[in-house]
């Protein structure tokens, strides 16, 4: 009995000088990321994953938003009945899923773009490769904000990775946003390459195309028609000439001239919607 009490007695006599620092090796933070030009592109391309309109929470959502809300698209049974009739009969509120999630979608991925745009400066390595990271960094978050304009109209406008749970950020006017949009574009325009470094990126005529379609969609026909003929100009793009139009889609022209911008995706579950096959003409 003596025995376990002196050992007791050691054991509570025993301690560390100051906290126990723990190393941690199983994920990420700001101490041991943001170190090297591969650390740059990996945070780019969850970006990139993000903003891309992918599966049931990315491109079939998106469409269900947009048509079941037009007498292009009924929903009368299945798994979407619940989702969409709110939207057939126009009384959807801020709790619906689908809006909810394009929300959730949209910021974070612009949350991941201003990551880049925030720490890549600070990183050593090429210059010009980082110009060409952040012009891709920035061009994804305004592609992510017109998204959401799409939906949600001006939205608040977040341009820095510093944020908090309890930061409530004020809605942009629609001139603010469709300034900070435009200026965004333009100037990326002016970095991106004509020809993407990689297949998927963004290019100068990716910025010049999205560009174009924002001055349609706010009716600013007179800069809609000059940015357009940029994009022509670049004499890059051209129609696919082909008697089959549905050969446009086929997996052996995937690199043809007509496609802008491309988000590359592989077949297999979870990365895609069986939308289309049910919804589409069947010539296509």
């Amino acid at each position: 009995m003596k025995k376990l009490l002196y050992i007791l007695l050691l054991l509570s006599a025993a301690a560390c000088d100051k906290p126990l620092e723990e190393e941690v090796y199983s994920s990420f933070g700001p101490n041991n990321f943001f170190k090297t030009a591969d650390d740059a592109e990996a945070l780019l391309n969850a970006a990139y994953a993000l903003e891309q309109k992918q599966g049931t929470d990315g491109f079939r959502n998106i469409l269900v938003m947009a048509e079941v809300t037009t007498d292009l698209l009924i929903i009368r049974e299945g798994g979407l009945r619940g989702l969409a009739q709110p939207l057939e009969d126009f009384t959807w509120n801020a709790s619906h899923e689908f809006f909810d999630v394009a929300w959730t979608r949209y910021y974070s991925a612009i949350y991941r773009a201003n990551l880049v745009i925030d720490n890549v400066p600070n990183i050593d390595f090429d210059e010009e490769r980082k110009r060409q990271i952040i012009a891709e960094a920035r061009f994804l978050r305004a592609s992510g904000y017109i998204s959401l304009y799409d939906l949600f109209g001006p939205t608040p406008l977040i341009t820095n990775s510093i944020s908090s749970s309890e930061d409530r950020p004020a809605r942009a006017t629609r001139e603010e946003f469709v300034k900070f949009v435009t200026d965004e574009l333009n100037a990326v325009a002016d970095i991106l390459p004509v020809t993407a470094r990689q297949y998927g990126r963004a290019t100068k005529g990716a910025a010049l195309a999205f560009l174009t379609k924002f001055y349609l969609n706010n009716k600013d026909w007179q800069k809609t028609n000059e940015t357009a003929q940029k994009v022509i100009d670049l004499n890059v793009y051209s129609l696919f000439d082909s008697a089959n139009r549905t050969d446009l889609f086929k997996l052996a022209n995937e690199k043809n001239s007509e496609f802008i911008y491309v988000r590359p995706h592989v077949a297999q579950p979870g990365l895609g919607t069986n939308y289309l096959p049910h919804a589409a003409p069947p010539e296509l």
